[in-house]
């Protein structure tokens, strides 16, 4: 039997479908069919679909799934063509050690003046200047952020503490990749991310050992770790690619690392703190820097982000 799954989600909602065939071509015609069933009237809220997983380990990017007017066997032919070259998410990719920073990983910067909550001054004044509208919404609730850090089963760093109590989500292309998540759709997205990586290691019980969430739970922040782990908190996500926090102990506690559909978090962490990342994001909105590939403006009190050349 070959099985698959695909996750779904956007700014509201999540879903995980999964189903199994007899053959390759069967489970690729299903997964089209089951995906397009429930896209149907929700098409203009989702991108393309990231994170397909054939026989449960295969990841494939798929193009064109939320266009209805692509014919379903194109679909499935560009299932079948791919899946030789697919990746598998189970394979070890050698010791867990830490990555060295990726050509967008950002240590050079370190939190500015007045630490995290400076930051959100920063943006929130220019965002009032520029935009004539506030760059978040209200807080989160504190005994919602009490029990966000509980069921994360991990010390929170102050940085996300303070996040959720300054602010709780944005309706603004803050950032130029991510959406900034509000603490309940944050902990949508986490959970989404667990339930995948239960099922994968449900399903192929001899690759399990090699990516088992206490071992890497316990090692070092900003350790790749090749599956979602508890500990890791999102504060930002768009089409299967999440910003989290890393909360595990270490030197690196509290960095920011991004967790992909098509890579987990191979590329290691992007950012030191949460006070960094919002401080680089202040510098990019002030001066028309860069933030990670992309520049912003402020055009008829929108904000815009385009990539840098």
């Amino acid at each position: 039997m070959v099985q698959w799954s695909a996750a779904l989600q956007h700014r509201d909602s999540a879903a995980v479908l999964r189903g199994e065939a007899d053959t390759p071509e069967q489970a690729a015609r299903e997964l089209v069919d089951a995906a397009r069933r429930y896209l149907r009237g929700r098409t203009e809220h989702y991108g393309e679909m990231t994170a397909v997983y054939f026989d449960t380990i295969y990841e494939l990017e798929i193009f064109g799934i939320t266009d209805f007017s692509v014919p379903t066997d194109a679909i499935v032919e560009q299932i079948l063509t791919a899946l030789p070259n697919a990746r598998n998410i189970l394979q070890p990719s050698g010791e867990n050690s830490p990555t060295p920073a990726t050509s967008r990983a950002r240590f050079d910067i370190h939190a500015g003046p007045g630490g995290l909550s400076g930051q959100l001054d920063r943006i929130t004044t220019w965002t009032q200047t520029h935009l004539g509208r506030a760059a978040f919404l209200p807080a989160a609730d504190p005994s919602d952020i009490a029990a966000a850090q509980q069921y994360s089963g991990n010390r929170w760093p102050q940085d996300l503490l303070d996040l959720f109590s300054r602010i709780n989500g944005s309706e603004l292309p803050i950032l130029p990749e991510h959406d900034l998540l509000s603490l309940d759709r944050s902990n949508d997205i986490r959970q989404l991310w667990l339930d995948i990586t239960t099922d994968l290691r449900q399903r192929h019980p001899e690759m399990a050992a090699d990516f088992d969430p206490e071992v890497l739970g316990a090692m070092p922040a900003g350790t790749p770790a090749g599956i979602y782990l508890p500990q890791f908190v999102p504060i930002a996500d768009r089409d299967g690619a999440t910003l989290v926090v890393d909360t595990r102990p270490g030197d690196l506690h509290g960095c920011i690392t991004e967790y992909t559909a098509e890579g987990s978090d191979d590329d290691g962490p992007l950012w030191t703190s949460l006070a960094a990342m919002l401080t680089n994001l202040a510098d990019s909105l002030e001066t028309g820097t860069e933030f990670l590939r992309d520049r912003p403006s402020a055009v008829a009190g929108e904000l815009i982000w385009e990539q840098a050349r």
